[in-house]
């Protein structure tokens, strides 16, 4: 809740400010994954700022193979069809990167990984592990592979190329963690009317209804607010008298 960080927040400075760092050699060290909920007042305690970035579809590649290869080691059968189209989608990947770089004249210094999974979208030719793995952590990572390690066993099977992919959906990665959350726990500027949410959203899996959360959730929230607001549309409601609700509902949003 925005109540509690806030409250949260407000503690924590009132920690560090009674600190009497007179004589001691004394250094503080804070880490979050909700950097864009801290305040200023939080940022001007600390004089250092480090950013540990997730890794890039490079790195993702060597941690994946890593851990396959600790797998085949332990003698647990790894199809090589894992390996094949791990270099394949590398090789295209890293050939679209180029391709970027030339075009914007970025040669000298590496793109952001989120402008090439942007690029990538939006071209739509590129699909598997590495695209799929976008803002996850090692530690995403690894919870993916032991899902789909147990699927295998389970299953007295190989590991299959599509047992990690569905494996590594089903984890999740951090950052897609975070924004739902962040998404979550933000006040919510809400709208007069219902004329003024413009959605735009078309969903047609569950993928793509995860993708569009961060645009739902303000709207489900504004939805209930029309309900507890509106005396006749909550009582309509609650008896599940729901033509008579959904008419009250479109003459209150016009």
């Amino acid at each position: 809740e925005v109540g509690e960080i806030k409250r949260a927040v407000i503690s924590f400075l009132q920690t560090i400010d009674k600190v009497n760092y007179e004589g001691v050699p004394l250094a503080i060290f804070g880490a979050t994954n909700h950097q864009h909920q801290l305040d200023s007042a939080i940022w001007r305690r600390f004089t250092f700022h480090l950013e540990f970035d997730f890794p890039n579809y490079e790195l993702r590649k060597k941690i994946i193979i890593s851990f396959l290869n600790r797998i085949k080691i332990g003698g647990i059968k790894v199809e090589n069809v894992i390996f094949d189209k791990l270099n394949e989608e590398f090789d295209r990947i890293h050939s679209f990167t180029i391709e970027l770089e030339n075009k914007i004249g970025n040669s000298n210094s590496k793109l952001n990984d989120d402008f090439i999974k942007e690029e990538i979208e939006k071209k739509g030719e590129i699909d598997g592990i590495l695209t799929l793995s976008h803002g996850y952590s090692g530690s995403d990572l690894e919870r993916g592979m032991r899902v789909a390690l147990l699927k295998a066993i389970g299953n007295s099977e190989p590991l299959k190329y599509d047992t990690l992919m569905n494996s590594l959906k089903l984890v999740g990665g951090t950052k897609i963690h975070v924004e739902r959350q962040d998404v979550l726990s933000s006040p919510i500027q809400i709208a007069n009317s219902t004329k003024e949410i413009s959605p735009d959203i078309k969903i047609a899996n569950y993928e793509e209804l995860t993708n569009e959360l961060p645009k739902i959730i303000p709207i489900i929230k504004d939805i209930l607010r029309i309900i507890q607001n509106k005396g006749d549309l909550k009582r309509e409601y609650n008896t599940g008298n729901i033509s008579e609700f959904i008419n009250i509902f479109i003459e209150i949003s016009k």
